[in-house]
């Protein structure tokens, strides 16, 4: 089955103003269960702010005071210790804390503001960039560790994050040695701040996490017609469940979509029920027959089926319905679907070689290759799931010259050797790849 999914709140705030921001907050807050879902009383909890430099709020350059006052009245309340804490870049540590209002908060609240420093040496899980990370120890120290970032651009990651603001648990002195280290290498930074995020969830939560590609929307389909039949009977000492169909499903010759007739003859099915049985079908659909993604292009016929005067409800047509369809879509020979992007790389013309070659391997198909400007632009299409971390590959084959667009094309089968790898990756068979 695809990975479960995680509980994101996301709340609108339509000013900094400090009583919006509180509301807001509270808001999300008790979205994700409440605070006291986090913190236990008694819980030293860091609050780790964006402190880059030491420019006032209005600058929009760290985190808002306001965020920062609003979470640690939360803190507070389920009896955690909140602490601010942070180790800027740029500037004293003291000086960016009154800058940023940060120093304002601290006083107002009761609560210390201290800096990230005296690095400690902490192991990384197997396969990370590096085996060890040096982390201030007073981030190590904390219970709990809630990050407030601050959204803005970032010259090397392009965009400052969640993730991206875990680097400021590295002590100030030593950001630009691990900056150097990683290289100029966006993909190699990145892997540095994932790097950062486990090490926490192991340490404070004691979760492994296994680092994989992210992942695409697959999609499944059928390649041919089939019949299949579902019953659903259930005795339970009084009124009993009962529902029976029979169906024809084809491929839609548009590759997408979903289409339901109702051909029962002669009352097999009453009409108050067939509702039930598309609705079972549409469900099954959901998740798919091969790997539990999306099934979609199919036509269903409904041909025949049985029913109970007293024992038939629309949930056990329901029911019927989603087993008739897993039994005709098992015998249809179902396939997995990629999404395919259009590719345009644009490079001088001693490189194309080496580009051509390397979207080959990718299982991309040359579309087109012209002249522009002295320059070679080349058209392809290329599966999504083979195009992570091309930029760097592209950055690297045309020594910094190539620049790429990509834009979603069309969905595909995929090869069947690849489509089974997929398949045995998502059961588990096989491990997730990094």
């Amino acid at each position: 089955m695809p990975p479960k999914e995680s509980t994101i709140a996301l709340v609108r705030c339509e000013s900094y103003d400090r009583e919006e921001v509180q509301d807001a907050v509270d808001r999300a807050v008790d979205l994700l269960g409440g605070m006291g879902r986090f913190v236990k009383p008694g819980d030293r909890v860091l609050l780790k702010p964006n402190l880059l430099s030491a420019r006032p709020p209005d600058r929009r350059v760290t985190t808002d005071p306001s965020v920062v006052r609003a979470v640690a009245r939360r803190v507070q309340q389920a009896g955690g210790r909140p602490v601010i804490g942070d180790s800027p870049a740029l500037g004293s540590f003291k000086r960016v804390a009154r800058k940023t209002g940060m120093a304002d908060v601290a006083q107002d609240m009761g609560i210390d503001i201290i800096e990230l420093n005296n690095p400690t040496r902490v192991p990384l899980p197997p396969g990370a960039l590096h085996k060890t990370l040096e982390v201030a120890s007073g981030a190590l120290e904390a219970d709990v560790v809630i990050n407030l970032p601050k959204l803005k651009t970032h010259s090397q990651m392009l965009l400052t994050l969640g993730v991206k603001n875990l680097f400021g648990t590295v002590v100030a002195q030593r950001k630009a040695e691990w900056h150097y280290m990683t290289g100029v290498n966006r993909d190699t930074f990145a892997s540095l701040h994932l790097d950062i995020l486990m090490d926490r969830m192991e340490r404070e939560f004691g979760v492994r996490a296994k680092l994989g590609k992210p992942q695409v929307a697959y999609k499944e389909t059928i390649t041919e017609s089939a019949e299949g039949e579902g019953k659903y009977t259930r005795q339970t000492g009084g009124r009993g469940q009962y529902g029976h169909c029979k169906i024809h499903i084809d491929p839609l010759d548009e590759g997408e979509g979903f289409a339901f007739s109702d051909q029962i003859k002669g009352g097999a099915i009453p009409d108050e029920f067939v509702p039930s049985v598309e609705d079972g079908i549409r469900e099954a659909m959901e998740v798919g027959i091969l790997a539990g993604f999306p099934l979609t292009g199919v036509k269903v016929i409904l041909l025949d089926g049985s029913f109970h005067e007293e024992d038939s409800t629309p949930i056990a047509f329901k029911i019927a319905g989603s087993l008739a369809f897993k039994d005709a879509a098992s015998k249809a020979s179902p396939t997995l679907l990629e999404p395919i992007m259009s590719l345009v790389v644009l490079s001088p013309d001693e490189y194309l070689g080496d580009i051509v070659s390397d979207i080959r391997t990718r299982r991309g198909k040359i579309e087109e290759m012209d002249m522009r400007g002295g320059s070679r632009v080349l058209k392809a299409t290329v599966p999504l799931a083979e195009m992570f971390g091309y930029a760097t590959s592209l950055r690297t084959l045309t020594q910094g010259r190539g620049v790429f667009s990509m834009e979603y094309f069309q969905y595909e089968p995929i090869p069947p050797a690849v489509r089974e790898e997929i398949i045995a990756r998502i059961e588990g068979r096989i491990p997730a790849t990094r």
